[in-house]
């Protein structure tokens, strides 16, 4: 169910030694009060990476000016940073929860986790996974940071 599922989640992230990263391309508020925040330690980066793929330009700027300002209410307890993936077709379909050096794949996004019938899986070789994340991050044809695209939409 729900509860168990994002209490597992929180269970994972909460115990995180050195870093925490969230891909997912549908993340949304509801996932950084849920997720994020469980992270104990404040000073253990956490990276999310998600996209705006779906959603029309007025609702994506709704929605990155809102995470920027929840995640700047809280930067002094959190070290958090927000990526989007460009394009129609984000460099990540899958969601994947990254904690020190171990990878998680989750079925379905977490914003719906435990909703419907899903998989949690932890992976075996997950060097794979975070090599393909680092080159993501460092490729501007397919992530910026929230600043960035922000930046590029010309707001305030």
């Amino acid at each position: 169910n729900p509860s168990e599922a994002i209490t597992f989640i929180r269970d994972l992230v909460s115990n995180a030694h050195n870093r925490v990263i969230i891909i997912d391309p549908y993340f949304r508020i509801k996932e950084l009060f849920d997720f994020a925040y469980a992270v104990k330690n404040s000073q253990i980066p956490i990276n999310i990476i998600t996209s705006f793929a779906n959603e029309n330009l007025q609702n994506s700027l709704k929605f990155a000016k809102n995470l920027r300002n929840n995640i700047n209410k809280n930067k002094v307890a959190n070290k958090i940073n927000a990526y989007i993936m460009l394009g129609d077709k984000p460099a990540f379909h899958d969601r994947f929860i990254i904690v020190d050096d171990n990878v998680w794949l989750s079925g379905n996004s977490l914003a719906d986790i435990g909703k419907r019938a899903s998989i949690l899986v932890q992976l075996q070789y997950p060097n794979q996974i975070i090599n393909m994340y680092k080159q993501i991050i460092e490729d501007k044809n397919k992530c910026l940071s929230l600043e960035e695209w922000l930046n590029g939409k010309k707001t305030s």
